[in-house]
């Protein structure tokens, strides 16, 4: 079951763990596939292998036939639901959580850009539109009798290429102004969200920290932490870079593509002891 961190002090810290894994396709180069584990804690780790899940990429309805508990989307691209002032385009978003939630799995919206008409760190604009989409997400999707979704802050703030535009320093700006979208539709719809974050690069205390101080300040603490983890890292994989799209992101899998002969799936039991470590002593300060 996955629990709640109390909003006082004792708690539940819910730690998700994106690791890499690739799969052969007949035919085809390999694909990269992302497995989704979720762990507990304390008194101890529980892992609970239901909770399997993926990033989304295009003919992500292949995976329906594994059941994924969760598929991570960066369907809800802010710049493009909101181009501009009063401009809300939800077509694209809705028809990637819809093809989601069709395979039986919870979709895990992540909140990636800002509006181009207002695109500083936790400015006024993105908290608007981050409240829009938490309202489509949650309040309407359950009026027309679907399951909401989960909200993930943000994606590997440590690192440009795939960080969407929310580096470290503007981390505490968007969580505040995240926090602040997310409560407003808690208390105004009388519903509760699953939120979390930031997605960091790898297993990092101090971005984990920073991100559940920021959202504890600003009046909620995070329902999971998150961060990923490969078990090739340093290295990034023989088969290809994840994001084609991206020139920076194929860059830095041409310099460092590879295979990790160490490679050791010990490699996630480490960074799973390392941010439960941080993350408890972040909610339970002075403990």
């Amino acid at each position: 079951m996955t629990r709640r961190p109390s909003r006082t002090a004792a708690g539940i810290a819910l730690l998700v763990v994106l690791v890499a894994a690739f799969v052969p396709q007949p035919g085809r180069a390999e694909q990269p596939v992302v497995t989704e584990l979720q762990v507990s804690g304390p008194p101890g780790p529980t892992l609970q292998p239901n909770l399997v899940g993926f990033n989304w990429r295009a003919g992500g309805q292949a995976v329906a036939p594994l059941r994924p508990g969760l598929v991570r989307t960066f369907a809800v691209r802010l710049a493009r639901i909101s181009p501009a002032p009063g401009v809300l385009d939800f077509a694209a978003a809705d028809a990637e959580i819809d093809a989601i939630a069709a395979t039986g799995a919870t979709p895990l919206v992540v909140l990636i850009e800002r509006p181009p008409w207002d695109p500083g760190a936790g400015s006024a604009g993105y908290e608007t539109v981050v409240e829009a989409v938490v309202r489509r997400y949650l309040v309407e999707r359950r009026a027309r009798g679907r399951a909401p979704v989960w909200f993930e802050s943000g994606n590997e703030p440590e690192f440009p290429p795939t960080s969407h535009g929310q580096l470290p320093p503007e981390l505490a700006a968007d969580v505040a102004a995240q926090v602040r979208a997310i409560t407003r539709v808690e208390a105004d719809a009388k519903v509760a969200a699953t939120y979390g974050g930031p997605a960091a690069l790898f297993a990092d205390p101090p971005v984990a920290d920073a991100f559940v101080a920021a959202a504890r300040a600003a009046g909620r603490l995070p329902d999971f932490v998150s961060w990923h983890t490969y078990t090739n890292a340093p290295m990034l994989g023989p088969d290809g870079p994840e994001d084609r799209s991206s020139p920076a992101a194929v860059a830095v899998w041409q310099a460092l593509h590879g295979a990790n002969p160490a490679a050791s799936p010990a490699i996630l039991g480490a960074g799973i002891d390392v941010m439960r470590a941080a993350v408890t002593g972040a909610l339970l300060p002075g403990e």
